[in-house]
């Protein structure tokens, strides 16, 4: 999973050690096929990652596919947001998943991770990139 996270622009200041941190943190989850990972108007569940899989959504009429290394609302790290999209699964996947819990539990053990997360977050806003979708809405 570090080898996919470092492929992400989002995570690139990361060094190994601050990586495998990261993702013991958060979950990993199997997806299945037509499985919804996001739902409009649900609150988010954090930071969701694409490990593997194809997942979708429908903006105007026009489908958008995402695959490993997208990701969506990094925002939810931060406060509560809610969905603006709905993505489900086109074929089985796996995602990953750090909750703004799991950015908090990393926040008292590790203040200077949280920092770059939180810059790399709002970096984010500043770049314009496809693997950087923001689907969310403040509560």
């Amino acid at each position: 999973m570090i080898n996919i996270l470092k492929q992400i622009d989002f995570f690139k200041n990361f060094d190994d050690k601050q990586l495998l941190g990261f993702s013991k943190i958060g979950t990993r989850e199997i997806i299945d096929t037509n499985q919804f990972i996001l739902k409009n108007g649900n609150v988010s569940r954090g930071l969701i990652v694409i490990l593997r899989g194809v997942f979708s959504t429908t903006v105007q009429g026009v489908e958008k596919q995402f695959k490993q290394g997208d990701f969506f609302s990094p925002l939810s790290l931060l406060h509560k947001t809610k969905q603006k999209l709905s993505v489900k699964a086109s074929q089985k996947g796996e995602i990953f998943i750090f909750t703004k819990e799991n950015f908090d539990i990393l926040s008292e053990k590790s203040p200077k991770f949280a920092l770059m997360l939180t810059s790399a977050i709002s970096k984010s806003f500043l770049i314009s990139t496809e693997k950087y979708i923001d689907i969310n809405e403040e509560d």
